[in-house]
């Protein structure tokens, strides 16, 4: 697990936090993981296809949220910057798929936890770009 309160930000909505978390990685990933800005958006690509495609039928956009992970898994071994990014995503997307634990809102849905992930990602592009991310 990368940080344990990715799981927080995409079960609750908590703008703040996602916002501060989003902060700390995308300065870690432009600081010292050296992860360009294109292999970023190579993968921000990818997920704004789903986005784009979720009033389709849930079931499918979700298969290809889930086959976002290997996708990521197959970046990483490529390029080995991009593994803490693999590792934020990853646990993100399990937060998005898996059933709601007990104690969180009952009635949030998969979409709801989407949007938080594209917004949470979102935001890691911007914080990695602002700390100097490279092109």
């Amino acid at each position: 697990m990368a940080e344990p309160k990715i799981k927080d930000i995409i079960l609750d909505d908590y703008p703040e936090d996602l916002v501060m978390l989003a902060e700390n990685i995308g300065q870690r990933l432009a600081k010292s993981d050296g992860l360009t800005t294109s292999q970023i958006r190579n993968i921000f690509g990818e997920a704004r296809k789903i986005q784009s495609r979720w009033n389709s039928p849930a079931s499918s956009q979700r298969v290809a949220l889930v086959l976002l992970q290997p996708k990521l898994a197959y970046q990483a071994v490529r390029h080995r910057q991009v593994e803490y990014l693999k590792t934020c995503l990853t646990d993100a997307i399990q937060a998005v798929v898996s059933p709601i634990p007990q104690g969180y809102d009952k009635d949030d849905t998969e979409f709801k936890r989407f949007r938080r992930f594209m917004d949470f990602f979102e935001a890691i592009l911007a914080y990695h770009k602002a700390n100097g991310g490279r092109d």
